[in-house]
């Protein structure tokens, strides 16, 4: 995220996140803030990842979040405001669709 004279967030929203984009993986010591994390992962990252890390982490560990993160992406008008998949803090995520009554 702290490159010599770019910021990684400002490279990512000018990059976007077109479908045939590499997989992007966050590794920083500068940003450690989960305000950060979410922006990173909000912004296209597959993972974010905070130095010092584990030997033993895995990147499955974030993956519930990164398959939520791509649906958002197919289904949601505005991913970056979810109204369709929204978190529900220490519960996960809700499917919030309105629903009709026929």
């Amino acid at each position: 995220m702290r490159l010599a004279d770019e910021d990684g967030f400002e490279i990512m929203r000018q990059l976007g996140s077109p479908p045939e984009a590499p997989p992007i993986i966050i590794i920083t010591g500068h940003r450690r803030d989960e305000v950060d994390r979410v922006v990173g992962l909000e912004l296209g990252a597959d993972d974010y990842i905070t130095k010092p890390f584990s030997l033993s982490e895995e990147v499955f560990d974030r993956s519930i979040d990164v398959q939520i993160l791509r649906l958002r992406r197919k289904l949601e008008v505005s991913p970056s405001e979810p109204k369709l998949i929204v978190t529900e803090r220490g519960a996960g995520y809700v499917f919030a669709a309105p629903v009709e009554v026929l």
